[in-house]
């Protein structure tokens, strides 16, 4: 299991999202409790530009996972990970050696994190019509990140992910709402040096980039939207990720290759 930490302001929570490397984020602190062999094994992961106040909420919390399990909590720092953390985190067992696709995917999310920048993710729901005289809100969550519920199919969001703004459209969005979250996602780019660069993404086709921003994204499953995908569909998934079939559908631009 894994659980991400994350802070806004001087509050602390902590959700549990699937263990993976895409989701970890500099800007956090990631426990991972590893029970599959005899002895349990809990790494604590902090990111380059997490907070002392998560890292402290953190470890309170993985003293007493340490506890109830018997085991020690070994801490590991962004960019200096172990090999048996990356066992443990990608399911492998502890002496297992790591495959090259798995070392081809750590590499991948240390990349993205490197782009990132420790940049905590935003995200706004545009109106072309406007709620009285409101025409953007701020979606987030307790920790001022963002979360994948609030993009309901009617809606259209700018999300800012640090290196991309991203204008999500919901199955049923509006053209007039898109349109309008496209020039200002646009100008919202233009703000930065150099300049952000701007993606279209549709709903049930976000690019990996885009997905990673949301701590334990899970595909829909007919009307669950928060049911994991059972053992086919996550192969299915490894495998159009890996042929390119999934994180490269955008409308108008696409992630640099």
């Amino acid at each position: 299991a894994a659980a991400a930490a994350a802070a806004a302001a001087a509050v602390c929570c902590a959700r549990q999202v699937r263990p993976s490397p895409e989701y970890l984020d500099s800007a956090d602190v990631f426990l991972l409790v590893d029970a599959a062999e005899a002895e349990a094994a809990l790494f604590q992961w902090e990111g380059s530009h997490s907070s002392p106040e998560v890292r402290a909420a953190a470890a309170a919390v993985a003293e007493r996972f340490a506890g109830a399990l018997s085991g020690r909590v070994e801490v590991v720092a962004e960019a200096s990970e172990p090999a048996e953390f990356w066992q443990s985190l990608l399911g492998l067992g502890r002496a297992s050696p790591l495959p090259e696709e798995k070392e081809r995917e750590i590499a991948r999310s240390a990349e993205m994190r490197s782009l990132q920048a420790g940049h905590r993710p935003s995200m706004w729901r545009v109106w072309a019509r406007g709620r009285g005289f409101e025409r953007v809100q701020w979606l987030h969550g307790p920790c001022g990140r963002p979360e994948q519920w609030m993009l309901q199919p009617e809606a259209v969001c700018l999300v800012d992910g640090g290196a991309c703004t991203f204008v999500w459209v919901g199955r049923d969005a509006s053209e007039e709402d898109e349109a309008l979250a496209t020039a200002l996602a646009s100008r919202y780019g233009q703000t930065f040096e150099p300049a952000m660069q701007l993606s279209h993404a549709l709903a049930g086709s976000e690019p990996d980039e885009l997905r990673r921003l949301f701590h334990g994204w899970t595909v829909a499953r007919g009307r669950d939207d928060t049911r994991q995908l059972d053992d086919l569909e996550d192969a299915r998934d490894a495998l159009q990720q890996g042929s390119g079939l999934i994180g490269r559908v955008l409308r108008e631009g696409a992630w640099p290759a």
